[in-house]
């Protein structure tokens, strides 16, 4: 419970709250509703760049805050993502590509803790995949048509990518039973 208190890990519990004011501000969308909303959503990146940096600046990195950070990540993304396909249009293929391996990376992980006992970190695919969906997202809330088409292909190739690179890191053996 001590783990659970620190201030990077209350950090991602706020930055879970914060899916309110977005999903909110979307559902009006208007032209001030969608400011709003944008300005949620880097309220919630800010967060989220603020929590990594305590964890590793003053050693508050926690096997709490190793599931709880991307878990709220995964819980934003396909909150987010599917508010923008049932309200803004955005492509039901690439919303079930989205939440498809956002669950799947949940379902691994759940299972290598439990088989395994460690927990995985996120690569350099993954990270590149959160930025262009990032912008994929601001694209749909500021109704930027022109960027839509060439984000939806940039968002399913790293999806892609950053779906293989962590197969692969989930290709873990089971720790052995000792007798």
């Amino acid at each position: 419970m001590r783990e659970f208190l620190l201030p990077p890990n209350l950090l991602s519990i706020i930055r879970l709250g914060m899916l309110f004011p977005i999903v909110y501000y979307m559902s009006l969308d208007t032209p001030r509703g969608n400011i709003w909303c944008l300005f949620w959503i880097m309220a919630g990146v800010a967060t989220d760049l603020l929590d990594g940096h305590l964890a590793r600046r003053y050693g508050m990195i926690t096997e709490t805050g190793k599931i709880l950070d991307p878990l709220v990540d995964k819980i934003t993304t396909i909150t987010i993502v599917l508010c923008l396909e049932s309200w803004r249009g955005l492509p039901l293929w690439l919303t079930v590509m989205i939440v498809g391996r956002d669950v799947s990376i949940i379902l691994s992980a759940i299972f290598i803790i439990n088989r395994a006992q460690i927990i995985c970190q996120s690569n350099w695919a993954g990270k590149l995949t959160v930025n262009v969906l990032a912008m994929l997202v601001i694209a749909y809330v500021l109704n930027w048509d022109v960027a839509k088409a060439p984000l939806q292909i940039a968002s399913a190739v790293s999806l892609l990518l950053s779906l293989v690179f962590y197969g692969k890191n989930f290709k873990i053996e089971p720790k052995s039973q000792s007798a």
